[in-house]
């Protein structure tokens, strides 16, 4: 349901990043030409598109006041007495798939009332309608103000003012969904585009009933008011909801080939096109809800799933890291009020990241995947204030604290401050800017003055360290290089390091890239993409043949059958045009591994194939198989 508003947005739709089959390496490709350059408006990143879910707790770190705006009400309502409207006939093609996915839901136990639903396909106006709804839905009022002061310190796209934000993450959202459940009409919404038509539809349609049939438990809009209380309650509340419809969605697929959630692992789950095309965010909600419901479904079955819901997390740091679940408690952080002697100020808004949030910013500031969980790990506490100034200016003062001095240390250089003023003291990091030196340290005076956080605790630095060295371990399996050969231990394959071309990390996944070319750059990906179902080669090929012929990429070569170091591949090239005008060329070798499929895609602009047609070659044939999947 809730869109991914890219890199971290929570809001009530849910945008699917189409990566489940080959088309997804074809729509990824089109997106890198920011790999050369450019930093997207980081609108997702940051909390607009968290999935609703049904009676989940409020999530305030305890002792933390409540924000200028948490008992302002808003006027966000569900529309019970809408009028009936005539049958759409666009709706038609989707009947069928959601009657047969409805039927095989109630079999698992997520019975969704179809007469309560109603189906609808929409155009990109209406859905920017529906998208910028769901933003007063999901936070408070305030939260884009607040946002927009706080990003401005670590991207310089973010728009002129809050309104310019506030387009930005709807647009956004707009230009990656294919699908979402919109919570006040009660609605599964279907873009009016050649993409909501794709084979692979019931993959999202799936997830998307999942979140009607959430609502239908409970009340999605009153969910979201409760959880409004602070940033790092929306992530625990969007991680849980995208988690429970992950695994919903997926368990239904393995039924069809006999298996049942516990036969998956879920770290062999590919998210790295949702972060390229998302950021780290908006991976990081299914991903890492995915996780978490995971091991909830291995310890009690869908009872304790179901519970998960009652019984949230009490901050994004527990739900990521499950050496802290239950243990860790977030530090009390109280902020001073503005310092009389700066004269007059209007509180804006205050609220908490919380660990999810701040690896998010962390991500926006070039951080590599390896520095991002361990430079945000170790997180205890955070509250953020802004205020509005005499002269219209707008000032921050922000106050961090961590498990061990270590972590406020490995913070504080991760961070890279560029501007305003910081200070750490022990296992505290406190942050002001106003653009005016003398009123920055002024509120860093004040914030000492401000009551201290408790001692250390020993049990939360030895969590800490249990989950430094899970990390590590998690990272090994990921990717790396050795002399002329990336190596990719998840999917068990290698691949060639070629003349003139890098293995570079952008967005934290890791793609082979050619040096020297214009604003889109040459490059290979590997992705391991779910075959739940598992599907033999030839029927995930035909499939991507569907998809591709449905979006107007033409086949150039292929499928065709072969063999690489031993093991049967086949290898389908195709080309198109996806978000502008340049005509782009793939060639895409494909495997498949237990309950995965592994394609290895070359992307080239069109024009550069026939100078590197000998190049492509040599990666594709140059694959090895170097351990167990």
């Amino acid at each position: 349901m809730l869109s991914p508003a890219k890199e971290g947005n929570p809001a009530m739709s849910k945008a699917r990043i189409p990566g489940r089959s080959l088309l997804g390496i074809f729509l990824a490709a089109a997106l890198f030409p920011p790999l050369a350059c450019s930093r997207r408006a980081p609108v997702v990143e940051t909390g607009t598109t968290a999935d609703a879910g049904s009676r989940l707790a409020p999530a305030r770190a305890p002792g933390a006041p409540p924000g200028p705006s948490e008992a302002e009400p808003t006027d966000v309502a569900r529309d019970d007495a809408r009028p009936a409207v005539p049958a759409d006939p666009k709706v038609a093609p989707y009947e069928a798939v959601v009657d047969k996915l409805v039927a095989e839901l109630a079999a698992l136990g997520f019975a969704v009332d179809r007469t309560r639903l109603t189906l609808e396909v929409r155009g990109p106006e209406e859905t920017r309608e529906d998208l910028d709804r769901q933003q007063d839905m999901l936070f408070r009022p305030g939260h884009f103000e607040g946002l927009h002061a706080l990003l401005r310190l670590f991207t310089h796209d973010v728009g002129r003012d809050a309104a310019e934000l506030r387009r930005a993450t709807v647009d956004a959202l707009a230009g990656a969904a294919a699908a979402y459940y919109q919570a006040d009409r009660d609605a599964l919404v279907f873009l009016d585009t050649s993409l909501a038509r794709l084979a692979d539809i019931e993959v999202l349609v799936a997830h998307e009933l999942v979140h009607a049939w959430q609502d239908q438990q409970g009340d999605l809009i009153a969910f979201l008011e409760r959880n409004k209380s602070s940033l790092d309650g929306v992530t625990v509340g969007r991680c849980l909801m995208e988690g429970l419809a992950e695994a919903v969605s997926i368990a239904l697929l393995l039924g069809r080939g006999g298996h049942t959630l516990r036969d998956l692992d879920p770290g062999d789950l590919d998210y790295s096109l949702g972060r390229i095309m998302g950021g780290e965010g908006g991976a990081a909600a299914y991903q890492e809800g995915l996780r978490y419901m995971h091991a909830r479904f291995a310890a009690g079955g869908w009872d304790a799933v179901r519970a998960a819901l009652d019984a949230p997390p009490a901050s994004s740091e527990q739900l990521l890291h499950a050496a802290k679940l239950g243990r860790d408690t977030t530090a009390a952080v109280v902020l001073p009020e503005w310092p009389e002697d700066l004269g007059p100020a209007q509180p804006l808004y205050q609220d908490t990241l919380g660990e999810a949030m701040i690896r998010s910013l962390l991500s926006l500031r070039g951080l590599s995947r390896r520095d991002l969980g361990r430079q945000a790990l170790g997180w205890d506490g955070d509250r953020w204030r802004v205020w509005r100034t005499a002269d219209g200016g707008e000032a921050l003062l922000w106050r961090t604290v961590w498990d061990r001095e270590a972590d406020a240390l490995d913070f504080a250089g991760a961070f890279l401050f560029d501007a305003g003023e910081h200070r750490r003291d022990g296992r505290v990091v406190d942050f002001a800017w106003a653009g005016d030196s003398d009123v920055e340290r002024r509120l860093l005076d004040a914030m000492a003055a401000a009551p201290d956080p408790a001692p250390q605790d020993a049990d939360d630095a030895e969590t800490t360290a249990a989950e430094e060295a899970a990390w590590e371990s998690e990272l090994a399996r990921a990717s790396r290089v050795e002399g002329d050969r990336w190596h990719i231990p998840r999917c068990g394959v290698s691949l060639p390091i070629l003349s003139g071309w890098a293995v570079r990390e952008v967005r934290g996944t890791h793609v082979l890239v050619r040096a020297g070319t214009d604003s889109f750059a040459d490059n290979a990906i590997v992705v391991a993409a779910p075959n739940l179902e598992e599907r033999t080669l030839d029927a995930l090929v035909e499939r991507a043949r569907t998809d591709l012929d449905r979006v107007g990429a033409g086949i150039v070569r292929g499928p065709e059958r072969l063999e690489v170091a031993g093991v049967p591949a086949l290898r389908l090239d195709y080309e198109g045009t996806m978000g502008g005008d340049r005509l782009l060329r793939f060639a895409s070798l494909n495997f498949v591994r237990p309950l995965l499929s592994v394609s290895v895609t070359v992307t080239l602009a069109a024009e550069r194939w026939p100078e590197l047609e000998a190049a492509v070659d040599e990666i594709l044939h140059g694959i090895r198989f170097d351990d167990a999947p």
